[in-house]
């Protein structure tokens, strides 16, 4: 599916609305982004630019965060991070890859999120291309979202601008991916 990068344009999923409801899920998808756009409606939240995969609600405006799933790429964001993949559930519940981990844009890649359970003893695991990269976040912070009964692909976001680009076989698991499935799931796809 094809998406302008307009803050109107995505794509919803709301009836998988509650996948992530437990302490373990994964989020894998392929991509080719073509630019980062800013976040916050209407580009109103620099200096934040990046993509927004998977989240509930749009974002449109205002300084009130709600709880619920945030999951993108941030190419930069006023805390210092560049070009992560960054996932948050609201009360400054985030996690994120070290910095530099995402494919370039005007490529084809996959990416997988797997949610592992909560707190430092299951730190996500986050894969691009089949492989784990390295995290940088505090898992200690992590919790399950809040369920909400909106999702959406490629959304404008708090912290990431709508998708510009194109993106596809989007799969939501109820389990935690292991990573020879994620090798799998990757090597399948490559030969496609």
């Amino acid at each position: 599916m094809s998406l302008s990068g307009a803050s109107d344009a995505y794509i919803d999923v709301s009836a998988a609305a509650s996948f992530c409801s437990g302490s373990t899920w994964s989020v894998e998808w392929w991509v080719n982004l073509t630019a980062y756009t800013n976040a916050g409606a209407n580009g109103s939240y620099p200096p934040c630019t990046g993509v927004r995969f998977l989240g509930n609600k749009t974002w449109l405006g205002g300084s009130s965060r709600q709880g619920g799933l945030d999951l993108g790429i941030q190419h930069q964001n006023q805390g210092g991070q560049a070009d992560v993949i960054y996932y948050w559930t609201g009360n400054n519940a985030q996690y994120f890859s070290a910095n530099g981990t995402v494919a370039p844009l005007d490529s084809v890649a996959h990416y997988v999120y797997v949610m592992n359970g909560t707190g430092t003893s299951h730190p996500p695991s986050i894969y691009v291309n089949g492989h784990l990269v390295a995290n940088a976040g505090d898992a200690n912070l992590l919790n399950a979202p809040t369920i909400q009964s909106t999702l959406q692909i490629g959304s404008i976001g708090w912290n990431f601008g709508p998708l510009e680009g194109v993106i596809g076989e989007v799969a939501l698991y109820t389990y935690a991916l292991t990573a020879q499935q994620v090798r799998n799931h990757y090597n399948v796809g490559m030969r496609v």
